[in-house]
């Protein structure tokens, strides 16, 4: 089957993900915006059972699109110059490799006191930001391409724009868990299980 013809087929099956998952996405919209613009608002959406069930739904639905948006650009050059399925397939070993590499890290690093449930509710929010970081990325990679952006600016945008939101994300969980435990315990925390996965995510980028 011509790659073209996978590509679009690839495409069209996450589209229709995404449209089941608009009214979930509406719904979450006024919370999500809270989230970005406060700290106890992640708090209050950990608490709300009915919206973390949506939330997490609309997370698994935006997984295979933002991989899909990536995946249209060798960021690894290792991937350079491969097929647009190897390349969908590359990203999400890419994408199951760091989550896997987070599991490690918590059951290493998470134990006695950090194993607490204060600290489930900070990687909880977690998955508040990768949808916030999704969004923006759509929103900016459907823009680059009506406005015929080159691709290595394209990147550019995308990967900085991610840096931007993901260090936001590292103030917030400063602030829940500083609101709980401290000042230090919370920078120690998020050494070991936000900034150690990520770095190695990062430094692959430069060395693959």
């Amino acid at each position: 089957m011509p790659n073209e013809v996978i590509e679009a087929i690839g495409s069209a099956a996450v589209l229709l993900a995404l449209l089941i998952c608009t009214g979930d996405l509406v719904d979450l919209g006024p919370s999500l915006v809270g989230c970005f613009l406060r700290w106890k608002e992640n708090v209050a959406l950990y608490n709300n059972m009915k919206l973390r069930r949506k939330r997490n739904k609309l997370a698994l639905c935006i997984t295979p699109a933002i991989l899909l948006v990536f995946s249209h650009y060798p960021i690894w050059n290792i991937f350079e110059n491969t097929s647009p399925l190897i390349a969908y397939c590359n990203m999400v070993i890419v994408f199951l490799a760091y989550l896997l590499l987070r599991v490690l890290c918590r059951l290493v690093f998470c134990r006695g006191d950090y194993a607490a449930k204060e600290f489930d509710q900070q990687a909880d929010l977690v998955v508040n930001y990768f949808i916030i970081t999704s969004v923006v990325l759509f929103a900016l990679f459907g823009s680059c391409r009506l406005l015929c952006v080159p691709d290595e600016l394209v990147v550019r945008i995308l990967l900085y724009s991610s840096a931007a939101i993901y260090c936001l994300l590292l103030v917030r969980e400063m602030q829940v868990l500083n609101s709980i435990r401290g000042f230090l315990p919370s920078f120690l925390y998020l050494c070991a299980l936000e900034i150690l996965p990520t770095g190695i995510l990062v430094a692959s980028h430069y060395f693959l």
